[in-house]
């Protein structure tokens, strides 16, 4: 087991010289809001940035975020994310021709994050953090659950696969996006220091007695906000998903049963527009 405090003294390293202005993306869980205490030891003041839709009052992950907000006496920015289909159609097309996005978990991730970005350049925002990508680090989609966390091997096996991929987490378009507006984007767990980390742990190592407890050890302070455990960022009651699959689906494919019909649909008319 890797020593108390490295893996804090490693995320903190990773956000040490950035210079100007800084957010941090949080959905209120644990990985987001240790980046947001890297930044607090580090002595810097984070705007706090998370994302509902309009027409829904509110989220756990959107009140988690302000509720860390108020903790800490940070500016909250709240990002409303258009429920129009129309909006939605709009941005979904412009996923695929700008970004070659075709999978319906990247469409749906992304689609928040555009918003987030234009938040960031409106306030003048100069960094943003994001804590993509965190989740490869601890396996715990249903598919790691069931094949690689029974043996050491199999977890690296799954770490290294998950990490193979350039555009894992979207990273590689958050990146392109930030680019474009001219934000330098900081994602700290896609970082070689941070994967090193684990190179000699085993599944459970890093996920008992809690999961994810190899990063939830060295931020005891939030213990108090009970954060909450795994869960995809479009998931859950912000009803993302579901808003996004519903609104292509009505207007691009209203006979089919799924939203990836209509995604599928859209790549053969716009990927290579």
């Amino acid at each position: 087991m890797i020593p108390v405090g490295l893996v804090r003294q490693t995320l903190t390293n990773e956000l040490k010289n950035i210079n100007g202005s800084v957010a941090v993306a949080t959905s209120g869980g644990i990985d987001s809001s240790v980046l947001l205490m890297s930044c607090l030891d580090l002595g810097y003041k984070p705007y706090v940035l998370s994302f509902k839709l309009d027409n829904k009052e509110s989220s756990y992950d959107f009140d988690s975020a302000k509720k860390l907000a108020k903790k800490f006496q940070l500016e909250f920015v709240p990002v409303l994310l258009p429920s129009s289909s129309e909006v939605i159609l709009e941005k979904v097309i412009y996923e695929i021709k700008h970004f070659a996005i075709k999978k319906k978990t990247a469409i749906e991730c992304v689609y928040p994050m555009l918003f987030v970005f234009d938040s960031c350049e409106q306030l003048g925002i100069q960094n943003l953090i994001c804590g993509h990508a965190a989740d490869g680090h601890y396996a715990l989609s249903k598919k790691a659950m069931i094949h690689y966390r029974s043996t050491k091997e199999l977890y690296q096996q799954f770490r290294k696969a998950y990490f193979k991929n350039k555009n894992v987490a979207q990273s590689e378009t958050l990146n392109q996006i930030a680019k474009e507006k001219n934000i330098k984007l900081y994602l700290p767990y896609m970082e070689q220091t941070y994967f090193d980390l684990f190179n000699d742990l085993s599944w459970f190592e890093v996920n008992t007695p809690r999961q994810k407890e190899l990063i939830r050890r060295d931020y005891p302070e939030l213990d108090v906000l009970k954060l909450k455990n795994h869960l995809n960022l479009q998931l859950g009651d912000s009803f993302i998903a579901e808003t996004i699959g519903a609104a292509v689906l009505q207007i691009v494919a209203p006979q089919a049963k799924s939203p990836v019909t209509a995604y599928n649909k859209l790549w053969k008319q716009y990927a290579q527009a």
